[in-house]
Order: C-alpha cells, then structure tokens, then sequence
C-alpha cells in the first residue's frame, strides 16, 4: 500500500473524543526514554482495555508503540503537499534575506520608472489631485 502522507507534508489535526479504525490520527509515539516523536499513522485496532494499534500505510506490519488515547493529539483533517518543507525553508534567516534582497533590488533597479506612469497617461508629469 502507498502512502497516504509524504515526509515533509503539513497536517492540521483536532482532537475529538474517540478514535476509531481506519482514522488517520497524529500521536506522540514514545521512541526512547525521555523521548517522543509526532507521528501520522492510521488506527487499525481499538482494544477495550484503551490501548490503540496504528499502522502506516506504506508499513507491512503494525507498528511497536504502547499508543493509547492519551497519546493522541487528533485525527488529521486536512494536509498541505510540502508544506513543512516550505515552512522550514522560509524559517531560515538567510531566505528572509534573500527574498528582502531580491524585493529592494527590482524596486530600485535603473530604468523602472514604470509605477511612476498614471494609467491612460503618456508623460511622467506629475500630477495635482484636488480634493477638500
């Protein structure tokens, strides 16, 4: 089975009360001592004991976690392609930099006068406004 979600997506998850099979949740997976990690995987068993079984698509076997509803931080409701991949890049200073370098570049470039020109105008005169 393909995978649902890339490495690198955006999701936007709610929690809700329960957590059924086949639902797509984010969960704080317990990866080692003192340590968790977010996870996006789809609940494929709901135990009455509270215990939850998640599997990821692109898994051919069940994952290892002790996940119960504790855990979880929602069902996923909608995903952005990229998107942590775009955040993470426009988080760097040196993108800021970039981009703010590029702007005050095309604005002040020789020769474009052209925001100066009034539509329907044919010269660079200026212009008077009459108002109260």
């Amino acid at each position: 089975m393909q995978p649902t979600f890339e490495s690198g997506d955006l999701v936007m998850a709610r929690s809700q009360d329960s957590y059924g099979v086949g639902d797509i949740v984010l969960f704080a997976a317990r990866t080692t001592p003192g340590h968790t990690a977010n996870i996006v995987h789809r609940v494929i068993a709901v135990h009455a004991d509270g215990s939850i079984v998640t599997q990821g698509d692109g898994r051919r076997t069940a994952d290892g976690f002790d996940t119960t509803r504790r855990d979880i931080i929602g069902r996923v409701r909608w995903r952005i392609p990229h998107g942590a991949t775009i955040l993470h890049i426009l988080s760097r200073w040196w993108v800021l930099a970039l981009f703010t370098g590029g702007l005050v570049t095309a604005r002040l470039w020789p020769g474009s006068q052209a925001d100066d020109v009034l539509p329907g105008s044919d010269s660079l005169e200026p212009t008077a406004a009459i108002g109260c």
